[in-house]
């Protein structure tokens, strides 16, 4: 009985072909990756170059434009121009200011049991502020009121500002946004 004897502690195995093909792959993808690269440069030739320089010639440009920009800032306008356009600007607002309109809107709102004794308009901002005093038969119907205004869409932030109770009847004084839908568009 021939038998093999092994005094190893583990068996022996050959690696060094799994180790050589592991090489050579490795080395042939670094090959492929480089050959890539070059044949990748020859496409690119000197274009990439050229929008690098492209690149930096307009980022240069902005820089120079940034700065003039900031070396003409425009001066600012002098308080009593500023009061003077503002003042103008009020009475273009309350010369377009639709009456008709407005008093259309209210009519479309208005209870029965309820007279409108003044309307007083502010324009500010470019945002028209009213203020309406009604006399009302009773706080309900001024309360009614109130909501019917705001549900309306033209009517914005209504509320009371003063209820007096007055021989004609209950007195109200509300105060909105008025933003007709021109205004809003």
């Amino acid at each position: 009985m021939k038998g093999r004897l092994n005094l190893a502690s583990r068996p022996f195995r050959n690696e060094a072909l799994p180790n050589l093909l592991f090489v050579f792959g490795l080395v042939l993808a670094m090959a492929l990756s480089v050959l890539h690269g070059v044949h990748l440069r020859w496409l690119l030739g000197d274009t990439s170059s050229a929008l690098h320089q492209q690149l930096a010639a307009q980022q240069a440009e902005l820089q120079a434009l940034r700065r003039e920009v900031q070396a003409v800032r425009a001066p600012a306008p002098e308080v009593a121009k500023l009061l003077e356009w503002r003042a103008v600007k009020d009475l273009v607002d309350r010369a377009t200011f639709s009456w008709t309109l407005l008093l259309s809107r209210l009519e479309a709102v208005l209870p029965p049991g309820l007279r409108l004794v003044a309307i007083t308009p502010r324009v500010a901002a470019g945002q028209v502020q009213l203020e309406l005093t009604a006399i009302a038969r009773t706080r309900e119907d001024g309360f009614d009121f109130a909501r019917a205004l705001q549900e309306q869409g033209s009517f914005k932030n209504v509320y009371p500002s003063g209820v007096e109770a007055s021989p004609r009847g209950e007195e109200f004084t509300l105060v909105m946004v008025y933003s007709p839908p021109e205004a809003r568009r």
